[in-house]
């Protein structure tokens, strides 16, 4: 079996979860899990049920949860090993200009947008700071990584 490099892994989880959350979204349901809902709206409050869901199932029968406040959600789970992907800002431009094909100030625009949409989704669906290192077991610099 051919080893993936570890951006090539990445995107295949990514991909994975995507697929299950998609499945998820479809089935329908209502939220659970803790945090501060207040500032959620319905459909918010939705879809993250349905994530929870999805990490639920992962950290019952394995899988590999990529972002979305897993680190929360699964605090309890023994098993669970919380891993920070995070690089610097400049590094990280540069590997999107890399894979995605893409010219510097777009990829700028795109890191600014993904960065402030995590810090913001964590913050308001469960009222903490998604960048603080003591919620992660494991800190790794991914741009380090071909």
């Amino acid at each position: 079996m051919k080893r993936q490099t570890g951006q090539r892994a990445l995107h295949r989880g990514r991909r994975w979860f995507g697929v299950l959350v998609a499945g998820a979204l479809v089935a329908g349901c209502s939220a659970v899990g803790a945090g501060s809902e207040d500032h959620l709206d319905v459909q918010e409050r939705r879809i993250r049920g349905k994530l929870e869901e999805a990490m639920a199932t992962a950290a019952i029968s394995g899988g590999v949860v990529l972002g979305r406040g897993g680190m929360v959600v699964l605090s309890g789970v023994p098993s669970a090993l919380h891993v920070y992907l995070g690089g610097s800002r400049e590094a990280r431009i540069e590997q999107g200009m890399a894979i995605q094909g893409i010219d510097g100030g777009t990829a700028e625009q795109r890191c600014e947008e993904e960065d402030r949409s995590r810090i913001d989704y964590v913050s308001r669906a469960y009222d903490v700071d998604g960048t603080d290192p003591s919620f992660y077991h494991l800190l790794i610099d991914s741009t380090a990584l071909d």
